[in-house]
């Protein structure tokens, strides 16, 4: 039950983008939850009611594919994580490459422009005009 909650919880906060997935995610979920609460009356009969071996063994074979479940995802997510690093890491060297290719032409021709063109020397001096 406290799964169902936190599930329900989980998805409502994560699914932010339209309201009608956000709906239809919570009825879905609802609706396992739902189908694990009825399932668990027919794992736990009151004739087996110290040891319920059928009932752990399917709650360990439930766990176990749990687990593997989420190492399949774990390195998923990793393989994703690397790729974008390395995505990142090949952008940021051709932006650099490119910055470094742009500045070096920049420089370039502004030596250019001071070689090619001689600086003019503009004298201002003062006349004393009388008015008179």
């Amino acid at each position: 039950m406290a799964r169902n909650a936190d599930l329900l919880a989980w998805t409502q906060k994560t699914m932010l983008r339209s309201r009608i997935k956000r709906t239809s995610a919570v009825a879905f979920f609802n609706g396992i939850g739902t189908v694990a609460q009825i399932s668990g009356s027919y794992l736990y009969p009151d004739e087996s009611a110290p040891r319920s071996v059928l009932a752990m063994t399917t709650n360990s074979g439930f766990d176990f594919v749990a687990i593997r479940l989420a190492l399949v995802l774990r390195n998923i997510l990793l393989r994703g994580k690397q790729e974008l690093a390395d995505h990142d890491n090949e952008v940021e060297a051709n932006t650099l490459m490119v910055e470094g290719a742009q500045g070096t032409r920049n420089r370039f021709k502004e030596f250019r422009m001071r070689s090619a063109v001689p600086e003019r020397r503009i004298s201002v001096t003062s006349h004393k005009s009388s008015v008179g």
